[in-house]
């Protein structure tokens, strides 16, 4: 299961996003929503591309933050 518990960033100058969801494993989840509203910025948050200015990012109840992109999830 994916978890991002009350995940918090803004861009310098831009607007702060706060995301909060829960991904149970074999869902399909799809994110919609206008330019400028947080999908990829979400997304490069999960990835480890991105760090939170508040918040957690758990992957089966482990969190993730501060590992490399590439150990995110495989870890």
């Amino acid at each position: 299961m994916l978890a991002v518990e009350g995940v918090r960033f803004a861009w310098p100058g831009g607007p702060a996003f706060e995301f909060t969801l829960a991904i149970g494993r074999g869902e399909i989840v799809t994110l919609s929503g206008p330019s400028g509203s947080g999908k990829s910025t979400l997304v490069d948050l999960i990835c480890g591309f991105l760090d939170p200015s508040a918040g957690d990012i758990l992957w089966e109840g482990r969190s993730i933050l501060g590992l490399a992109p590439a150990r995110s999830i495989s870890a």
